[in-house]
Order: C-alpha cells, then sequence, then structure tokens
C-alpha cells in the first residue's frame, strides 16, 4: 500500500493497481519472469516510484511506466524486500537456497553511481543507435548528382 493510499499486487508476472476508491487495473504487464513467487514483494517510494523484487534483482518503475533494474543479488542470493529509508539509502531483504537471510545496504551516494552507470545503456546507446541508423537511411537514399 502506497502512503497515497493505492494497493499494488501481482498475479504471477503483471502487476495490478487499486488506486484509492477506485476498480482493479492492470499497472504493467510482464513486470517479471512468469514464474511462481515471480514477484516477492512490491513497494514505493515518496517520489511514486514501484519497486519488486523478482528474481535475483530488484526493478524500479517509474511514474511514465519505465522499467529499469536497480540491484542484482550476487550468487545464489534472491531479493526478498526492500526499502528506501528517509536519507536514500536502499536496504534490500536477501535469501538463498540455504534458507540463510541478510540485509544489504546500498548508501544514496552508491544508488546514484549505479544510475550513472546505466545512463549509458539506458539513454546514450539507444540515441546513438538511432542516429546511426538515420544518418545510414540519409546517406543511403539520397540521390546523387
Amino acid at each position: 500500500v502506497s502512503a497515497k493510499g493505492d494497493v499494488y499486487f501481482n498475479n504471477a508476472a503483471d502487476l495490478y493497481w487499486i488506486p484509492a476508491g477506485d476498480s482493479i487495473q492492470l499497472f504493467y504487464k510482464n513486470a517479471a519472469n512468469a514464474s511462481a513467487h515471480s514477484i516477492m514483494h512490491t513497494w514505493s517510494d515518496d517520489r511514486k516510484n514501484i519497486y519488486i523484487a523478482t528474481g535475483n534483482e530488484i526493478k524500479k518503475i517509474d511514474p511514465n511506466k519505465f522499467m529499469i533494474s536497480i540491484y542484482k543479488s550476487s550468487g545464489t542470493w534472491k531479493p526478498a524486500s526492500g526499502v528506501i529509508a528517509a536519507n536514500g539509502d536502499f536496504w534490500v531483504l536477501e535469501y538463498n537456497d540455504k534458507n540463510e537471510v541478510r540485509v544489504n545496504k546500498v548508501s544514496a551516494k552508491d544508488r546514484k553511481g549505479i544510475v550513472k552507470e546505466n545512463a549509458f545503456q539506458l539513454y546514450l546507446a539507444p540515441a546513438i543507435i538511432t542516429v546511426a541508423i538515420i544518418s545510414l537511411l540519409y546517406f543511403s537514399l539520397r540521390r546523387k548528382k
């Protein structure tokens, strides 16, 4: 349940939403792999981002429904849940095949570094590829004088 009173829940890989005082709506189709327990936990932050723990990673879905992987567990560890502290630190509850449990802290500073590392992959690489394709099309289709 978000601070606004919205309820988020999953059915297999699909994430559903019940806005406060409204009816059930599909929020994100195929948010995770379609397997049993594909989404272990769903939570939100004060910026209206939704987080899901699925497989060996945590994914963030922003208010525009853009999804990005923001955390990957190492080895056989899998995230079960998470929370964002008031100072921006990210705490992840994880478990493994031996039924051991641990909590990892990712500081706000480290989280910003992760976003910067992913920026090329998320924003610059598609832009560069698009420019390259347009350039190739332009030069291959233009008429020679």
